[in-house]
């Protein structure tokens, strides 16, 4: 057993003198020091159970978190989901657990016609495709870092007028302009084009998030089968206006996928999928708050009208998340990291960050729109939340799963627990 002495983050609140005891896998107790973990000189010698010898570590003058998930991962640490192996899953979850993450979602993109590695084509002797090959196997055998939580694939339904980052062959259409075109006209995937059913079955049992854009042709029935699987539809890479939104929020859509971005915006005669987003308690939202995709001010108003109980921080992180400045690949396309930005080279294209989600936290903090357990709440119970673990993952409760990461105020990482194991210390 492993008691943690010092500042606990609770979703109610920050407890300055407590401790957490970790037994097993579990969290077995979370309060106050003293009675009954210890006597009133903290030093919590034996487990509520009355079991001695327990490690006793001192992160005094540290907080004490829940584990942070983010819902919005492409790569970390050098690699990325579309290398299309083991190692590369594995090696993001190592970076991410040494910056307090816990677990996440693999997000990617689905391709729906040829090109190079890790396409459906290619695919591994299950027939996946492999870098959803890759996610799936990193589920079932397991991480040296943070846990995969499934798949959250970015399409292949979305509009082409706001693909940001995403290329055509990720993108199921048939007629009209592609990407950044004007006067697109769509109509319904032609032969040869997977359907929903088949990108389930692609993903292994794996696909727990899908990001989707409402106003596309078929699109509510797609909304409704992710539904019916227990897949959350998120909204994103949208033009949709706001009955276009209402719509699909009516079919099954519960998220937004880093709301503003890659969306119709806001205006004072058609509000548009971020009027909707913002005005309607059925959806939470995704939130890239680096103080560069969205201006503070917007930081602070999605948070305002959201509340922080429907206010998932995320980093959309790309390869070089955790690693020095420099230039990257991404789907066979360069980008540069600078100062946490990621951006396709020579362009002021914005795809991601380079961040993990402690400086997320930090830089939502430094804004001054939320105290750190505000934000701590918002990159762990959330999107916990979000995906329907809450019961087990997201905050420090007895009984739940021991993901605990301690940081200091500035949310620089000292030790991350996953499953009741010290993976950094």
């Amino acid at each position: 057993m492993i008691a943690l002495k010092g500042s606990v983050i609770t979703s109610k609140e920050i407890i300055k003198d407590g401790v957490v005891v970790i037994d097993g896998a579990k969290i077995a107790y979370v309060g106050p020091m003293g009675t009954p973990c210890g006597d009133t000189n903290a030093k919590c010698a034996q487990s509520p159970q009355g079991v001695p010898n327990m490690e006793i570590i001192d992160c005094r003058g540290k907080f004490i978190s829940p584990g942070f998930i983010d819902l919005h991962v492409q790569g970390a640490g050098g690699c990325d989901i579309l290398d299309g192996n083991y190692e590369a899953v594995n090696t993001i979850s190592k970076a991410l657990a040494a910056n307090g993450v816990t677990a996440f979602l693999a997000t990617t993109v689905y391709f729906v016609g040829a090109g190079p590695c890790a396409r459906p084509s290619q695919g591994n002797h299950r027939g996946l495709p492999l870098h959803l090959a890759a996610v799936a196997q990193a589920i079932r055998k397991g991480t040296q870092g943070a846990r995969v939580l499934g798949v959250h694939l970015e399409g292949p339904f979305i509009n082409p007028l706001k693909c940001g980052m995403i290329k055509k062959e990720n993108i199921a259409q048939t007629m009209g302009t592609l990407c950044g075109g004007t006067n697109v006209k769509y109509a319904r995937p032609p032969q040869g084009v997977p359907d929903i059913d088949a990108i389930i079955d692609a993903c292994g049992g794996a696909l727990k998030m899908m990001t989707i854009a409402p106003e596309m042709p078929g699109a509510i029935e797609i909304i409704k089968q992710l539904k019916k699987n227990k897949i959350v539809a998120a909204i994103g890479h949208t033009n949709a206006t706001y009955d276009e939104t209402i719509k699909g929020f009516d079919a099954g859509i519960t998220h937004a996928t880093h709301v503003f971005n890659a969306m119709r915006s806001l205006h004072h005669r058609e509000p548009g999928a971020v009027g909707a987003v913002l005005t309607d308690d059925r959806v939470s939202v995704q939130l890239i708050a680096d103080g560069k995709h969205l201006h503070p001010a917007v930081v602070g108003l999605v948070i305002k009208q959201k509340d922080y109980e429907r206010t998932a921080l995320i980093t959309d992180s790309m390869s070089a998340a955790g690693l020095p400045d420099g230039r990257y690949v991404y789907n066979d396309l360069k980008y540069e990291s600078n100062a946490g930005l990621a951006v396709y080279f020579g362009t002021d294209t914005f795809i991601g960050t380079a961040l993990t989600l402690n400086k997320i936290v930090k830089r939502v903090v430094a804004m001054g729109k939320a105290n750190l357990q505000q934000a701590v709440l918002m990159a762990s119970i959330v999107p916990a939340r979000v995906l329907g673990i809450d019961n087990r993952k997201g905050s420090i409760v007895k009984g739940k799963d021991a993901d605990i990461v301690v940081i200091d105020k500035d949310c620089d990482v000292s030790m991350t627990i996953i499953d009741g194991k010290i993976l950094k210390k």
